[in-house]
């Protein structure tokens, strides 16, 4: 398809010559009438612009409306080419056809500009939109016809620190809806003043429960989601700068080292394209290898991945959950990245299933020197999988730690909340479940100080007032609580 967009464009580019052709040389001769063949330049110029508008919107499948424009303005430019022939016989009926038709061609190509930049983002009309288009094609990267090739970078090491979030906050606006306008009437308190970093080959675990801001830290580090504020800095690269202000290029090249990992395999992949065309999909955006061996690679990611070779002319309606995972991580490996962002991986599968995909995510960074952030509500996989665990709760984090650390000994009243909900296999063993009081506040008007106070049995007067920061009471244990609970590997009289 990128052929047939890239000479549409270029007629367009035609028509739009025309037309300044017509009004700057051409609409001169037509006062003095005496260059009565210049009408049929005009003439042709409406039919050619006409035309391509109907061909684009057929080809596009953008909006019917845009056909029917299509459709009246093609028939028009006919019209006019046959009518043109008057204007030889000095027919005025002819002239006052043609100009119009000019004044409609012109109003069709300043719709057709305005309708694209308010609602497609691109323009497919007459001699204004034409020109818009071709500066279009040719800045974008993200459309499926179009793509720029990845820019070399210069990364830092691949040991040592390869994520370092730095003050991260995410806000999203609320809106009231007014009769005519909208009002702003506050802010949902999604990720607030959250840093954290992680190791090259390590899996570091995000966990806490729904709503807290697991997956919109997630977004934010792939900047799916622009931050409103702090620093993403991946292998010594601003990429919260690189991707707000980057050339296309250089975004690509930075997508292609951070891939995600999607919770829900069954909307995650297109029911229209076959298992081939989604893993080699990336493969035709990035080109970061001929297209002669992409079908080797993809094979080679099917077998990777645990899946056989005959799966690839399959569509995803065919698999099981856990195979539709399977390809997924196919699809994220396929650009050969360094960072993977698994946002609940197996929170739709099966118990079974689950052992299986995070053995085979296991088993790949160990083959392939990769690093997770791995985010999830089940601690129980979290323990199987991450090295530390970070906690996090209404959009703060309030403990970090290594991961049999902090299970053997949680110190924040949350995170001790949290390990008595785990279920132990085994009638006989006898466990104390926390019950927290009361509901989570609201993320729009989070409480003030500590915001786990109003539902902590150890709360005291401090922790409604200042907002506890984060220190490390043990090493590469870091906390944010004026009243945690008692250490167990603490030394005596440090509790």
């Amino acid at each position: 398809m990128r052929l047939e967009f890239e000479v549409l464009a270029l007629v367009n580019a035609l028509a739009a010559a025309g037309a300044l052709v017509y009004w700057f040389l051409v609409r001169p001769v037509y006062a003095r009438e005496d260059r009565p063949v210049g009408v049929s330049i005009l003439a042709i110029e409406n039919f050619i612009a006409g035309t391509v508008l109907l061909v684009e919107s057929f080809i596009i499948l953008l909006n019917p409306v845009i056909g029917i424009i299509g459709v009246i303005v093609g028939t028009l430019g006919a019209l006019s080419l046959w009518l043109g022939r008057g204007l030889a016989d000095g027919r005025e009926l002819a002239l006052r056809v043609q100009l119009f038709l000019t004044l409609a061609g012109i109003a069709f190509g300043l719709a057709g500009l305005v309708v694209g930049l308010l609602v497609f983002g691109l323009v497919y009309g007459l001699p204004i939109g034409g020109l818009y288009q071709v500066w279009y094609l040719r800045q974008s990267y993200v459309r499926d016809f179009f793509r720029w090739e990845s820019e070399p970078l210069l990364l830092g090491p691949q040991s040592g620190v390869v994520l370092e979030v730095k003050n991260l906050t995410k806000h999203f606006e609320v809106y009231e809806r007014g009769v005519l306008l909208r009002r702003k009437i506050g802010d949902v308190h999604a990720v607030d003043n959250v840093s954290f970093s992680l190791n090259s080959g390590e899996t570091l675990g995000l966990v806490g429960e729904s709503g807290c801001g697991k997956s919109t830290i997630a977004k934010c580090v792939l900047y799916l989601e622009p931050p409103t504020s702090g620093t993403v800095i991946f292998r010594e690269i601003d990429i919260t700068h690189a991707f707000a202000k980057g050339r296309s290029g250089r975004v690509l090249a930075l997508r292609r080292q951070m891939q995600y990992i999607f919770q829900n395999p069954y909307a995650s992949l297109d029911p229209r394209m076959t298992v081939a065309d989604i893993i080699m999909e990336p493969l035709a955006v990035h080109r970061h290898i001929p297209g002669d061996q992409w079908l080797d690679r993809m094979y080679q990611l099917l077998r990777m991945v645990g899946l056989e070779d005959y799966h690839a002319e399959r569509y995803p309606h065919e698999f099981s959950g856990g195979q539709r995972q399977r390809i997924c991580i196919a699809r994220a490996l396929a650009v050969e990245p360094k960072l993977i962002v698994a946002d609940e991986p197996v929170a739709s599968l099966d118990v079974s299933v689950r052992a299986q995909i995070l053995n085979l995510l296991r088993d790949l960074q160990q083959q392939l020197g990769l690093t997770y952030l791995y985010i999830s509500h089940d601690l129980s996989t979290v323990r199987h999988i991450c090295d530390r665990v970070a906690v996090m709760y209404l959009g703060k984090l309030v403990e970090v730690a290594e991961t049999e650390e902090l299970f053997e000994n949680p110190l924040h009243p949350y995170t001790v909340a949290l390990m008595s909900a785990i279920p132990i296999p085994d009638p006989k063993h006898k466990t104390t479940r926390i019950i927290l009081p009361g509901e989570v506040p609201s993320p729009i008007s989070p409480p003030t100080g500590c915001r786990f106070h109003p539902r902590c049995s150890r709360a005291i007067d401090v922790c409604s007032k200042v907002e506890p920061e984060q220190v490390e009471v043990l090493p590469g244990h870091w906390l944010a609580c004026y009243n945690p609970w008692p250490s167990k590997s603490a030394p005596a009289g440090q509790n």
